[in-house]
């Protein structure tokens, strides 16, 4: 536990240092590594004891290869609209960018959706999933995930516009809206959690911790409304009941995320993605439920729903 304690500590003031203070270059430069961690865990856990993966070794590195383009391609774009400031390639870099992450953050909702039918279904269904379809979707939730990670912290909604000092706010939020879902998933579960959510891949996930999650995610959006700038832009009903129900969804979507690792490390016969973390597991043990509650609230927020959204 002390070991736990200490390195959680440590990873939560070295993510607030690099999401909330680093410049544009170590924030791309620290993504960048995280990106390749999770890149080598998903190779570990979709090639670790899979009984559908072939003989014939060279489609590893094919599967592997989908996972690394499309984790690092987000990237590409993101650096050419920072270097293209200034310049009257601005304009088109920006709009190739986020045309580039809106797409991908799309696809990626789409495949959150598609999975969240598959995981109630029984565990024959799970054994018959091939390989390749699990590294297609691990290329992909990486991919919207780093992009969904630039278009909140450079793209300012009501404009759309780049910028480096944009708001962190939202991201704040988003942090802490997944923390507090979980931790009131976990108390409310304990105390009087009955129902199994989801018994044959997480057995200790209850309906009771996930409506305590959701009261939980209410709680958090309530308090950062009322006391941080993000409530300047919600001050009607409508935009009030938008942001509470984006929320809520959110964490649906962090809840499912969290059980579709649990799926994939369940079928490699491992408990955690990996050990690079003391007392925590693996880089993607902690971005299981970040990364389709950023990729959600990125996509419906700040790509569909940012002019439409602050006028009405």
């Amino acid at each position: 536990m002390k070991q736990r304690l200490i390195s959680g500590i440590a990873l939560l003031l070295g993510l607030f240092l690099v999401v909330f203070k680093a410049p544009f270059p170590v924030f791309f430069l620290a993504f960048l590594i995280i990106a390749g961690l999770s890149i080598w865990e998903y190779s570990k856990l979709i090639y670790n004891d899979n009984p559908n993966l072939e003989p014939n070794r060279k489609w590893q590195w094919w599967y592997l290869l989908i996972i690394i383009v499309a984790t690092l391609f987000p990237f590409v774009p993101a650096a050419t609209v920072y270097f293209s400031l200034g310049t009257e390639n601005y304009a088109k870099s920006l709009e190739f960018y986020k045309t580039f992450a809106g797409n991908t953050m799309f696809y990626a909702v789409f495949m959150w959706l598609f999975s969240l039918i598959i995981y109630r279904k029984t565990e024959t269904l799970y054994n018959i999933l091939h390989p390749r379809l699990v590294a297609i979707f691990a290329a992909l939730i990486n991919s919207a995930f780093f992009s969904a990670l630039f278009v909140i912290r450079y793209i300012e909604p009501t404009t759309q516009e780049f910028m480096l000092n944009n708001s962190t706010v939202l991201m704040f939020y988003i942090f802490c809206l997944v923390v507090c879902a979980d931790s009131g998933a976990y108390f409310v579960g304990r105390a009087i959690g009955k129902r199994k959510l989801c018994p044959t891949i997480s057995p200790n996930k209850t309906v009771e911790g996930l409506l305590g999650g959701v009261l939980s995610a209410i709680i958090c959006a309530v308090i950062f409304i009322n006391f941080t700038s993000l409530g300047d832009n919600i001050l009607t009903t409508k935009r009030l009941v938008a942001f509470i129900v984006f929320s809520i969804i959110s964490v649906l979507f962090a809840v499912h995320g969290d059980l579709v690792e649990s799926f994939i490390k369940r079928r490699a016969k491992v408990k955690d993605s990996s050990n690079l973390i003391p007392g925590h597991g693996g880089v993607l043990d902690r971005l299981d439920s970040l990364q389709p509650a950023f990729t959600f609230m990125a996509y419906f927020w700040v790509i569909l729903t940012s002019n439409d959204f602050f006028t009405f």
